[in-house]
């Protein structure tokens, strides 16, 4: 009788644990992206870019998004940069954010050659970085007490996008999932 008792507890304990984490949990996609202008002449570089990001919380805690600053790098060098304001997440939740980034910027050599690569097809490779202050906050009802943490994350999100004024690639966008590093 006493080796069942411990069996069924051990049971309940590995069946607990995984549904009683303390992290956050985000996922973060781009869900649409349209550049509407990326030309780049004797390197200068006159863009416009827009996302759609989601951004998902899939755990128990409320998030609440206070600092975002976004970033979107070509050929490895950041040409666009934008605040996005934040906002907060109750849990098991899906929100939906937008980005625009747009200018004019000067770029090294390496970047022209890469926009010479890719201008061919008309589709080109961009790095979005995220990085982003949240808190976590969980109302303990017992005590009542509201809990909070600091959590700094990284969203890395790599995408394809064609220029929309090129006619000779009519390709659609596909939603990327994005890497979140805490």
């Amino acid at each position: 009788m006493v080796i069942v008792v411990v069996v069924v507890g051990l049971v309940c304990v590995v069946i607990f644990i995984p549904f009683s984490s303390k992290e956050v949990d985000i996922a973060v996609a781009v869900e649409t992206a349209s550049l509407v202008r990326f030309s780049l002449d004797r390197n200068a570089l006159d863009y416009a870019l827009a996302l759609n990001l989601t951004w998902s919380n899939n755990g128990s805690f409320v998030v609440r998004y206070n600092e975002l600053r976004a970033k979107v790098f070509f050929s490895g060098e950041t040409f666009g940069m934008a605040v996005i304001p934040g906002f907060s997440q109750e849990t098991r939740n899906t929100s939906t954010v937008s980005v625009e980034f747009k200018g004019q910027t000067r770029m090294a050599d390496e970047a022209a050659e890469t926009y010479s690569r890719e201008k061919v097809d008309g589709n080109y490779e961009f790095n979005v970085e995220v990085d982003a202050r949240l808190w976590k906050e969980k109302n303990n009802r017992k005590e009542e007490v509201l809990e909070t943490e600091a959590i700094s994350a990284v969203v890395d999100c790599w995408i394809n996008v064609a220029l929309m004024s090129n006619s000779s690639s009519p390709r659609t966008f596909e939603r990327t999932q994005c890497r979140v590093k805490f």
